[in-house]
């Protein structure tokens, strides 16, 4: 659009008219954005955990799975996806709840940014989407804890990790503050709990 100003009546006075053109920005109507509809991914997802690769028709906090190996996982998950999309401007990802982790997430080979907090969102530069099938990937990354509670479960014959962490069995007692669950260098038990890992979703483009 152009603005064309233009003299009336009174002297000091200034008139301005606002002529549109013909062909407005994709996306906006008379200067107004559109608003269009959100993308909701819903898999399926190829998670990669270390060497172990398994195919999740749901995201799922990846601590309740029947699987020890996911179950203690400790490191990097790699979540990949496609989904179809038919616009190529700027947007929004949103991960949903993120479960004691971070996240790294690429669209099409491209660095989007980490994800971290609340609310769980990443930005799509403009160009990195494009009509058709797109392809997303989540790097999703907790501590070491539940690898360390795995190993206070197994016999000390049993554990493969290298550690200056202490294991123990059974009730933990009391620390000097009188809690039940000192903090974490003081050691891992077999009875403490795993913190919940991994992103329920819903994954969004909007």
């Amino acid at each position: 659009s152009s603005t064309l100003p233009t003299k009336t009546s009174q002297p000091s006075s200034v008139t301005s008219i606002v002529v549109f053109s013909e062909k407005p920005t994709p996306g906006c109507v008379h200067g107004v954005r559109e608003t269009r509809p959100a993308i909701s991914i819903n898999g399926p997802w190829d998670v990669q955990f270390g060497e172990k690769r398994v195919c999740w028709t749901k995201l799922e906090d990846w601590t309740k799975s029947d699987d020890d190996d996911i179950r203690y996982f400790s490191g990097t998950a790699i979540f990949r996806t496609t989904f179809d999309c038919t616009f190529s401007e700027a947007a929004e990802i949103t991960l949903g709840n993120l479960l004691a982790t971070v996240a790294e997430v690429k669209v099409n080979g491209t660095d989007c940014g980490v994800v971290w907090t609340a609310p769980w969102m990443a930005r799509i530069p403009a160009g990195v989407l494009k009509a058709g099938t797109n392809e997303l990937e989540i790097r999703v990354t907790n501590c070491l804890a539940n690898r360390l509670v795995r190993e206070a479960r197994l016999p000390p014959e049993q554990r493969t990790l290298k550690t200056n962490m202490r294991f123990g069995k059974g009730y933990r007692g009391k620390d000097k503050w009188g809690d039940d669950k000192p903090l974490v260098c003081a050691g891992y038990f077999d009875t403490d709990e795993l913190f919940p890992c991994g992103f329920l979703g819903p994954v969004l483009i909007k």
